[in-house]
């Protein structure tokens, strides 16, 4: 399971930003609540330090 983003290819600031705004998702929970909520389990996946 995973997640994707079509971007134009060298587009390094908007995949950055994007995978700011993921991972702080991520990190405070609401990833989890919303796949639990959804899904009925944890689909999360780690973030890329």
């Amino acid at each position: 399971y995973g997640m994707g983003v079509g971007l134009r290819k060298g587009n390094s600031a908007l995949k950055a930003k994007l995978d700011s705004a993921l991972c702080a998702m991520i990190n405070s929970g609401k990833v989890k609540a919303a796949s639990e909520n959804w899904f009925k389990d944890d689909y999360t996946i780690a973030c890329k330090k």
